[in-house]
C-alpha cells in the first residue's frame, strides 16, 4: 500500500471501517497489476485466483484497476457504502428547520411538514413532490395528484429522526433559549489542586425553595441569599440571608440588589481577607454583578491583587432576530457553587414551606398552606399582642429559618465525608488508642507524647493499622481554616470608600452617647453603637459630641460594627456594638453594668477636676473677705510695709536702716550719709 499523505490520512481515516477494509484489499490487487508485465494478463490472473470471492470478476477488476490509474486509492471507494443516506442530504435541513418551529412536537412538524410537500410546496434543494416522483421512478408517469400514502425512500418520520433529527441541545435552543439549553453543553471542568484558600471567591445568589414569615408580608415568601465560597477549601465562607420583603408604599417585592453586594465585597475583603499573591472574584451580570467604577476601586486599594472574572450573559436567542430573553449568568463558570447550592436544598429539603425543586414538583398541599397561613396573618393582625404570639404558623418565622440555615451550614462546611474534587493533598494521618472509643486525634500529637507512651502507642499501632489508624479527608472548614493565617484585609477605613455615601444614612449622636436606628431587613429591634473612645485611623481616641450629626455606614453581614464619618465624608473611626442583654443573663449584666459604671468614671473625672478649681476659689474668697473685716493688709503697698515691719522685730535700728529704694537722682547727694551714722 502506498503512503499517505496527511491530508489523505485524514480523509481516509474518516471512512467507515468495512470501506477501508475494501479500499486496502483493492489496492493491493490493483498495485500487483500496475507492476505486471502485461495489465491484460495480470487482470485475468487475478480473477481466476480470487473466483472464490464475490463481485471479483474480470470485468469488476478491470473497471476497479483503470480507476486506481485515473483517481488513485480513492478511485476505489465504494460510494455507496459512504453515503449518510439521501434523507439528510435532501429533507433534512428543512425537518430540522420545521422541528424547531414547533414548540412542543417534532411528530407535529413532520406531519405538517409532509402534507404541504403532498399539495405542492417547492422546498430548496429538494424541488416539488413531482421532481422527487421524477428522481425515483424515472420511467413512470407522476400521477395528476400526489398520493396522500405516498412517501419518497428515506422520508419516514423515524428514519428522519434516527439520520438528521434535533439534538437535546437544538430542541431546547430553538423552542425555548440557549439559557436553557446550556445545561447540555459541556461543563467547565477545572481542578483545585495547589490553589490557596482566598485565591478564589466565586459569588451567586440562590432563591430557597422554603416560604417563610417575615414582617409585615401579608402571606409568607421564599427566602434569597448572596453567599461566597471560597473555591480552594469548598468553604461558604460569607452569606447573607433574607426573604422576599413587600414594600407598603409600591406594592412590589424587594428582591436581593446590587447593593447586597456590594456589601458582601466589602465585608469578605475587609473583615475576612484575600490571598497577597492575588485574588480572583468570580461574578455574574445579573445580582451578584460588580460595577466597572467599583472594579477600578477594588484594584486601586488592593494594589491590584483582587480582580473581576465576570460570567457572560445568556439572554440570546438560537435564531437571529428573535426577542431577547431574561439575562441570567452562565453557570459553567462557577460550577462548585452552584453544586454546593444543590447540596444545601437538599439539606433544607426537611423544613417546613418547601416548595419543591420546580412547579412540577411541588407538594399538593402547598396551596392549602398558603392559604391558611394567610388567614392566622391576617387574624392575627386583628389579636391583641401577647394572644397573637401564641398561634401557630405552618411556615416558619424568618428569624427561625435563618438560625436553622446557619446552624445546617455549619454542619455542611465540618463535613469530612465527601468527595470534593483535588483534595489529595487535604488529608491527615490519625490514630486512637482503642477501638472501644471512636476519638481519634492527629498523627502529629505523637510526638509531643513522652517517649514511653509514644513508643507504646506506635506499637499498638503497627500491631493492627487499620484499627488504630486511618487517613481522613480534611472537612472545608479545616482547610480553610489552615489557610487563614496567609490572607490580608483591606483596613477598615476602606469600608466608607466601598459602600459609596448613597450607602450611608446620617444619624445624630443621643444625650446618652449612643447612635440609633432601625432596620427591619438587618433585623428586629433597635440596633444601638457607643460613640465613645472612637479609633481613628491615625491611632487617637475620640467621643463624638452628642446632639451631633454623623454619616453612618452599617454592613449587615458584620453588624458588630459601625462606620462613622463627618458629614463632608472624611472618615472619623469605627464605633462598636451596644449590645442589649437578657434580663436573666447575670453575668451579661454585670458586665454591661461594668461598662456603663467605666463610662460614668470617664464622664466625672473632667467634672471632678473642674469641681475642685471651683471650690478653692471660693476658699480663697473667703480668706480674703476675713481679711478686709479684720483690717489686716490686702493691697500690695499694705503687704509690703507689712513685711517690712515684721522684719523689725520691734528694733528701731532695723526699721531705720530697712533697705530703702531711692530713685536715681538722689545717689550723688545722699553718698557718704551713711559713713556719718
Amino acid at each position: 500500500m502506498n503512503a499517505l499523505t496527511t491530508f489523505d490520512t485524514d480523509y481516509f481515516s474518516s471512512l467507515n471501517a468495512e470501506v477501508r477494509r475494501d479500499v486496502t484489499f483493492w489496492m493491493e490487487v490493483c498495485e500487483r497489476i500496475a507492476t505486471a508485465k502485461s495489465a491484460n494478463a495480470a487482470i485475468a490472473d487475478e480473477a481466476h485466483r480470487l473466483a472464490h470471492m464475490p463481485r471479483c470478476s474480470q470485468a469488476t477488476i478491470r473497471r476497479k484497476f483503470y480507476a486506481f490509474k485515473r483517481n488513485g486509492w480513492q478511485g476505489l471507494i465504494n460510494r455507496c457504502k459512504t453515503r449518510k443516506g439521501g434523507a439528510e442530504l435532501s429533507i433534512g435541513e428543512h425537518f430540522k428547520a420545521a422541528c424547531a418551529e414547533n414548540q412542543r412536537s417534532s411528530k407535529q412538524a413532520y406531519r405538517d411538514m409532509m402534507r404541504e410537500f403532498r399539495d405542492g410546496k417547492y422546498i430548496e434543494d429538494v424541488g416539488t413532490w413531482v421532481q422527487v416522483w421524477n428522481a425515483e421512478n424515472p420511467r413512470q408517469k407522476p400521477p395528476q395528484v400526489c398520493p396522500r400514502n405516498w412517501t419518497p425512500k428515506g422520508w419516514t418520520y423515524e428514519n428522519l429522526m434516527r439520520v438528521c433529527g434535533l439534538t437535546a441541545y437544538e430542541r431546547t435552543a430553538s423552542r425555548i433559549g440557549r439559557g436553557a439549553a446550556m445545561d447540555f453543553l459541556p461543563s467547565v471542568y477545572s481542578t483545585r489542586l495547589g490553589l490557596r484558600p482566598g485565591q478564589i471567591y466565586q459569588f451567586d445568589d440562590m432563591w430557597h425553595d422554603a416560604r417563610v414569615n417575615f414582617g409585615n408580608n401579608k402571606v409568607a415568601r421564599r427566602a434569597i441569599e448572596l453567599a461566597c465560597l471560597d473555591v480552594a477549601s469548598a468553604s461558604r465562607i460569607a452569606y447573607g440571608l433574607k426573604p422576599r420583603r413587600e414594600d407598603i408604599e409600591s406594592g412590589k417585592l424587594k428582591n436581593l440588589t446590587e447593593v447586597d453586594m456590594r456589601m458582601l465585597l466589602a465585608h469578605v475583603l475587609i473583615n475576612i481577607g484575600y490571598h497577597p499573591d492575588g485574588c480572583t472574584l468570580v461574578v455574574e451580570h445579573g445580582t451578584a454583578a460588580v460595577g466597572s467604577d467599583f472594579e477600578l476601586d477594588l484594584g486601586r486599594l488592593s494594589g491590584g491583587a483582587v480582580k473581576i472574572q465576570r460570567s457572560g450573559i445568556i439572554n440570546e436567542q438560537i435564531h437571529k432576530g428573535l426577542f431577547l430573553g431574561a439575562a441570567r449568568g452562565n453557570f459553567k463558570l462557577k460550577a462548585a457553587l452552584e453544586s454546593q447550592h444543590a447540596l444545601m436544598h437538599s439539606a433544607v429539603a426537611s423544613l417546613p414551606g418547601q416548595m419543591g425543586m420546580n412547579r412540577d414538583n411541588s407538594p399538593e398541599q402547598q396551596h392549602g398552606m398558603a392559604q391558611y397561613n394567610s388567614q392566622l396573618i391576617k387574624a392575627a393582625a386583628a389579636l391583641p399582642p401577647e394572644r397573637a404570639k401564641l398561634l401557630r404558623y405552618p411556615f416558619l418565622d424568618f428569624n427561625k429559618y435563618a438560625a436553622v440555615i446557619a446552624e445546617l451550614y455549619d454542619i455542611l462546611d465540618w463535613r469530612t465525608e465527601h468527595n470534593l474534587e483535588g483534595w489529595d493533598s487535604n488529608k491527615v494521618e490519625e490514630f486512637r488508642v482503642s477501638t472501644s472509643l471512636d476519638v481519634w486525634m492527629p498523627m502529629d500529637k505523637l510526638f509531643e507524647l513522652p517517649d514511653p507512651e509514644r513508643l507504646a502507642i506506635n506499637a499498638l499501632i503497627d500491631s493492627d493499622p487499620y484499627e488504630y489508624a486511618r487517613p481522613r479527608d480534611l472537612s472545608p472548614r479545616e482547610v480553610w481554616n489552615n489557610g487563614l493565617d496567609a490572607l490580608v484585609r483591606l483596613p477598615k477605613s476602606s469600608m466608607p470608600m466601598i459602600l459609596g455615601e448613597r450607602l450611608g444614612t446620617i444619624r445624630k449622636v443621643q444625650d446618652d452617647g449612643l447612635i440609633c436606628f432601625q432596620n427591619a431587613e438587618y433585623g428586629p429591634g433597635e440596633f444601638r453603637y457607643l460613640a465613645r473612645n472612637i479609633q481613628t485611623p491615625d491611632g487617637f481616641r475620640i467621643n463624638l459630641l452628642p446632639g451631633t450629626d454623623y454619616l453612618i455606614h452599617i454592613n449587615p453581614f458584620n453588624l458588630d460594627e459601625c462606620f462613622i464619618s463627618d458629614l463632608q465624608g472624611a472618615f472619623l473611626g469605627l464605633a462598636m456594638r451596644w449590645q442589649t442583654v437578657a434580663k436573666n443573663d447575670v453575668d451579661a449584666l454585670n458586665r454591661q453594668v461594668g461598662k456603663v459604671a467605666k463610662i460614668d468614671s470617664q464622664l466625672r473625672t473632667p467634672l471632678a477636676r473642674r469641681g475642685q478649681g471651683i471650690i478653692k476659689d471660693k476658699i480663697e474668697m473667703h480668706k480674703h473677705n476675713a481679711k478686709v473685716f479684720a483690717g489686716a493688709p490686702v493691697t500690695d503697698a499694705e503687704l509690703d510695709a507689712h513685711n517690712r515691719i515684721q522684719k523689725t522685730k520691734g528694733n528701731l535700728e532695723d526699721v531705720f536702716f530697712a533697705p530703702v529704694e531711692l530713685p536715681d537722682e538722689f545717689e550723688e547727694e545722699t553718698e557718704g550719709i551713711s559713713s556719718i551714722y
